[in-house]
């Protein structure tokens, strides 16, 4: 057994081993497709072991393309470490998180993951850090306070073309990175994605997020949205779950810049270790001396503004 690094002909023995590691019926190959090689920000990095013709192990960094200061960085986020129940306990996840950390260190400065805390354990011992535990935020679908909804717009059709309508107040090289990310996570054959769009000043303000079974997940927001327009859209979101009776979630850090406005909008959260809604994830990251200085931002602003629903 050896590692060996995959690509886009691996994509049926990546598909069949995530069946069998997690006895999923919800996806399919080409979840695989559009995940791993339909990424906008680049194809992700794919390493395996196999067992003769068998897969019995992998893990995925994913590129995401961030701006600092108006500075383009790559960040790459390590997802999918699976390995075979058959073979499990033989140390197979431990090689391959320290190839994928080099691997990732050679490509970027900054790798994070959003993991189980079982699989925290191997991340520390390849020299990671835990930076936060994830929470689930979550709101009842209860009838927001009766306000005014301004001229809110909710869509669940043509949102390409909704997206490339948005006017946003960024470079013209950050809008269009922007907006193909946004593009690329509509498109995910796992959901059906809506987004509810304002206009204000000229600028467009809006919460994408997904929908399945009875929840809407809340995917990205406008960041530079102040704090009076955010409660006019979520105000919105709250009012269309309502009487759709779905859940309003939200997956972030517990240390996010949104804690505090969660908690004034009715949402909820677990913190105990059993129950609905517990906290069963972590956020880890492994980054270059070199970008020490700027990590507390990728990680409170970069980072957790992208809700992983589907990744």
């Amino acid at each position: 057994m050896e590692l060996v690094w995959l690509n886009k002909s691996h994509l049926p023995e990546i598909f069949r081993l995530f069946q069998t590691c997690f006895n999923a019926n919800t996806i399919s190959e080409q979840f695989f497709l559009w995940k791993y090689f339909e990424n906008p920000d680049g194809d992700a990095f794919l390493c395996g072991v196999f067992d003769n013709q068998r897969l019995i192990a992998s893990a995925a960094l994913l590129p995401e393309i961030i701006f600092l200061s108006n500075e383009k960085k790559k960040l790459l986020k390590f997802t999918d470490l699976m390995t075979d129940p058959a073979y499990r306990g033989k140390g197979l996840a431990k090689k391959i998180v320290q190839q994928m950390t080099e691997k990732g260190l050679e490509e970027t400065k900054v790798v994070y993951t959003i993991c189980s805390k079982i699989a925290t354990k191997s991340f520390l011992h390849a020299g990671w850090k835990k930076q936060d535990a994830m929470i689930y935020f979550f709101r009842i679908p209860i009838f927001p306070l009766i306000r005014r909804l301004y001229n809110t717009e909710f869509y669940t059709y043509n949102l390409k073309e909704v997206i490339d309508q948005l006017i946003l107040p960024y470079s013209e090289e950050e809008s269009v990175s922007l907006k193909h990310r946004l593009h690329w996570r509509t498109q995910n054959p796992k959901f059906i994605y809506a987004i509810i769009t304002m206009q204000l000043n000229g600028i467009s303000h809006f919460i994408l997020f997904s929908t399945h079974l009875k929840i809407y997940q809340i995917v990205c927001y406008s960041e530079y949205s102040d704090s009076k327009t955010l409660a006019i859209l979520f105000r919105k979101l709250h009012s269309t779950s309502f009487k759709s009776r779905k859940y309003v979630v939200s997956l972030y850090p517990k240390k996010n810049q949104l804690y505090f406005f969660f908690l004034t909008k009715g949402y909820l959260f677990n913190l105990l270790s059993f129950g609905k809604m517990k906290s069963i994830l972590d956020v880890n990251f492994i980054v270059s001396e070199k970008e020490n200085l700027h990590l507390n931002h990728y990680l409170t602003n970069k980072i957790s503004s992208f809700n992983y629903d589907d990744l």
